[in-house]
């Protein structure tokens, strides 16, 4: 039984890393405002955690990310009241206009992961 419970819980941390798709320095230089559709950027990085509508016809795209590499003290809340160094933005998110194309975006978390800085404007 033991070894069932080990099994599992291995294939369930592989199917978490799964989840989280791995997005290289290419993909994101090739992200532009004015230039860069809707489509693009959901075949790129995926279906996104949420879409909004905006009024106008305006779209945002938004990506949660959960902080998998934070510590105990900056997880439990109130244990770490002096040190903020660490990224608190869990959303990468696009807008775009109502023609589908992109007019801004932030990505610190898909940028992190490609280990290149967070070309959002």
């Amino acid at each position: 039984m033991g070894g069932f419970l080990r099994v599992a819980a291995l294939l369930g941390i592989g199917l978490v890393a799964a989840c989280t798709p791995k997005v290289f320095p290419d993909q994101i230089s090739a992200v532009k405002p004015g230039q860069t559709t809707y489509e693009q950027v959901v075949d790129t990085f995926g279906l996104p955690t949420s879409e909004l509508m905006l009024a106008g016809g305006s779209k945002v795209l938004l990506y949660y990310h959960d902080q998998f590499d934070r510590s105990a003290g900056q997880m439990i809340p109130f244990a770490n009241l002096f040190d903020t160094s660490y990224d608190r933005t869990i959303y990468d998110y696009f807008i775009f206009n109502r023609e589908g194309v992109l007019q801004s975006f932030s990505i610190p978390q898909f940028a992190r992961g490609a280990g290149v800085e967070n070309p959002g404007t």
